[in-house]
Order: C-alpha cells, then structure tokens, then sequence
C-alpha cells in the first residue's frame, strides 16, 4: 500500500481561518504556517464552525491545562495567492498531554487534475488521492484559532428570524410567509 501524502506542522508559526468574496459566496480556508511551510485548505462554512465550537469544548474539558492566553498569539491573516491543498473531508481533534500540544487532523482528497510529488500516477484510485494535514497547536493558539472562526462565520449574512435561512442583501422571500409578507431587506 502506497504512504499517503501528508504535511506535519508542529508546531504551527500561525493557524487562521478566513475567508476570500461577498458574502454569500464566501469560500472559507484554514491556514497553517511553520518556517517556510505555508498549508491552505477549503473548507465549508459549516465545517469552521464544527471546529471553532469543538476546539472550544476540547479545551474546557481537559483538565489541568494552562489557562490559554489568546491575546498573547499574534493575529494572523491569510495569506495570499490562496492555492489550497484540498477540500476537507474529514477532521479530527487530539491532545499530547507530554507535550501540551493539541493536534487538528485534516483529510481530504487531492484534486485528479493536480501534481503531488508522493503520488505515482499509475491505475491512481481515491485511496491514493488522500492527503492528509496536522496542525500542532498550544492551547492558546488554539484558543485564538477558535475565537476568530467564530468571528468569520459569524460575520455572514443575517439569518431569517422565522426560518432561519440567510437573508440576502438584495432581499428575502420567507417560505414560512407563505406569500403573505413583503420581501425581508436589511
């Protein structure tokens, strides 16, 4: 069976998410950085959001760690060109309790249409195209991480009070008005 490709940061220089276009049509991305490393991948708006409130939860629950210090983290932005490695598929948590290091394991499936220097392109299957990413974070890192995923989730469109799909800027017709209403503008 043939290695998979993967990146291992450890530890991360920056870990970010952000997002690139109007929203609505935001395409959201994590960024890690260690030395002259720089990793990006896609995510979904849904999948920030899982590992924002996670992380959050991961870090309450484990005992005796260091009360994490995110304002001592540098803010980070991303970077550009924004070139992302793959879409993640899957994710993970995990604590080094030795090292009081927290891992974020990212999966996902490198595009056909790619080059990958690990991957030989013989009868080359879906097993063969999976990558594999682990950021490595302290505690306030990752605290850090979590609060400005939330911030850039939170920072879409507004969300309908009655059927809490978003409301875009040009308007929203609400299913749940069943026509009976005028379009909701913010």
């Amino acid at each position: 069976m043939m290695q998979r490709p993967y990146h291992d940061l450890k530890p991360v220089d920056a870990l970010v998410a952000g997002t690139e276009g109007p929203p609505g049509r935001r395409v959201f991305y994590m960024q890690g950085r260690k030395d002259d490393l720089l990793v990006t991948l896609r995510l979904e708006k849904e999948q920030v959001a899982l590992l924002a409130t996670s992380i959050a939860n991961l870090l309450q629950d484990i005992e005796d760690l260091p009360e994490p210090d995110p304002a001592s983290v540098p803010m980070a932005e991303l970077e550009h060109p924004l070139e992302p490695l793959f879409s993640v598929t899957q994710m993970g948590l995990g604590y080094e309790k030795s090292e009081e290091l927290f891992a974020l394991f990212m999966q996902g499936v490198r595009p056909p249409d790619t080059e990958e220097e690990f991957v030989d392109d013989e009868e080359e299957d879906d097993e063969a195209r999976l990558m594999l990413v682990r950021f490595w974070a302290d505690s306030s890192q990752l605290q850090a991480f979590s609060d400005r995923a939330l911030l850039v989730v939170e920072a879409g469109r507004p969300v309908c009070p009655l059927c809490h799909e978003p409301i875009d800027p040009d308007g929203h017709l609400c299913p749940r008005a069943n026509g009976h209403a005028d379009p909701i503008v913010l």
